[in-house]
């Protein structure tokens, strides 16, 4: 429900008069508490790509946009790696051995795994608690999950940013906006 209000919020209106109301400076620090947000759960519902892309639409600097959602969502996803790391004391056995079976490619081939969480970080726009939940359960190395997903992550967030801006910018080219 919060993902189709806020659809219909930057369908009326427009980049420009978001960043008019908002200020370009803030509009940065609230991307960042935005993506922050946006990062720490799966359950809140908060679309940053949106945001991320009203504002890229609306003539933010697009490189800053994706630096700053990108770091902003990995921190909030730190907070889902330490539930996790933290879960296993009440984590059932069964659902240990789950764990356990579905990261057993973990152990098996590290170099894989780091690209494979990169590369989630930057195509998938699903929530990364996908991958920091389970890695803190199955105890991996926070800064092996964190790097490769955090730059994933900007490179996700910058992509977003440079495809709105530029299609924004095309579309006001043809006169389609």
């Amino acid at each position: 429900l919060g993902v189709l209000g806020l659809s219909l919020f930057f369908y009326v209106v427009s980049p420009e008069t978001l960043i008019g109301y908002v200020g370009i400076e803030n509009a940065y620090a609230l991307m960042g508490a935005v993506a922050f947000i946006g990062g720490v759960s799966i359950f809140n519902g908060v679309p940053y790509p949106l945001m991320l892309a009203s504002f890229a639409a609306g003539g933010l600097n697009p490189w800053i946009l994706g630096l700053v959602s990108g770091i902003s969502v990995i921190l909030g996803d730190s907070v889902s790696y330490y539930v996790g790391s933290r879960g296993k004391d009440i984590t059932s056995p069964k659902v240990q051995r789950f764990i356990d079976t579905v990261t057993r490619s973990v152990d098996t081939r590290p170099r894989l795994t780091t690209f494979l969480i990169f590369l989630y970080g930057a195509v998938s726009p699903l929530p990364n608690d996908v991958i920091t939940i389970p890695m803190g359960l199955k105890g991996y190395s926070f800064w092996k999950v964190m790097i490769p997903l955090g730059i994933g992550n900007v490179v996700f967030s910058t992509t977003v940013a440079l495809l709105a801006a530029y299609s924004y910018q095309t579309m006001a080219l043809f006169g389609s906006i």
